[in-house]
């Protein structure tokens, strides 16, 4: 078990380099896919803690939810913000994956067709506000490509990494985790292993801006799906009542 913030930090460090000198990246993104809000330091930590970690929530949250952690369970450690720590803010805090649980809640399963709606819906918008003609990609996946090009600002890039190079790096990724998210196949496993290759030559600070960027776009992704979900669900309900009256 981790005993100290830095050593939690120092972690987080030695696994960002693995991850990519042993082109591990699709095995975290993999990680990431189920934990799309928590951040890419605390998804490494997990993932070296339990391979198959899927959804972690503290004891008394899961005891909320009437599920019980399994008693001989080793708690899994993340770093979380603690504004009663004036020091600095951070500690360890334990946590337990669904799988120490007695929960026996399924993978959620998503249908296609559904899916192809509400990213259309998403992209329909995005194009609204950017002033482009919405044209309906030929795939699933070239759609969430596009969805994710217009929510990143790449005119603005600065860091040390070049401009193709900045829109590879959290482009593809993004594009192969949001794919698992939602159970679809993964349309681009060569761009991922390319970009391990890449990745191995370049600063610590770089990778883990990388990673860091690539966790806040699924992140966005997910929420507005969710939220473009809610919308079309209600729609479809009001039409289908709609229906039923006449």
């Amino acid at each position: 078990m981790l005993k100290t913030l830095e050593e939690a930090g120092e972690k987080v460090d030695s696994l960002v380099r693995e991850t990519f000198e042993n082109g591990k990246l699709a095995d975290f993104l993999d990680t990431m896919a189920k934990l799309p809000n928590i951040s890419y330091g605390n998804c490494l930590l997990l993932k070296s803690q339990l391979e198959d970690v899927s959804k972690v929530l503290p004891k008394e949250i899961w005891k909320q939810y009437g599920k019980n952690v399994d008693e001989k369970a080793e708690p899994l450690q993340i770093i979380k913000y603690d504004k009663n720590n004036q020091e600095t803010g951070y500690i360890l805090a334990d946590v337990y994956d669904v799988s120490q649980t007695d929960s026996n809640k399924k993978e959620k399963s998503y249908n296609k067709e559904f899916l192809e709606n509400i990213m259309n819906n998403m992209q329909k918008k995005l194009d609204q506000k950017y002033k482009l003609e919405f044209k309906k990609e030929e795939n699933i996946g070239e759609t969430i490509r596009h969805i994710i090009f217009n929510m990143n600002d790449f005119s603005g890039n600065s860091s040390a990494v070049d401009f193709i190079d900045s829109i590879r790096l959290i482009v593809e990724p993004s594009v192969y985790t949001i794919q698992k998210r939602f159970g679809l196949e993964t349309t681009n496993n060569d761009e991922i292993n390319n970009i391990c290759i890449w990745g191995v030559d370049q600063a610590n600070d770089t990778l883990k801006q990388g990673l860091k960027d690539i966790q806040r776009t699924v992140n966005s992704f997910v929420k507005d799906f969710e939220r473009e979900q809610k919308k079309y669900l209600i729609n479809m309900n009001y039409k289908n009542q709609e229906q039923e009256n006449n």
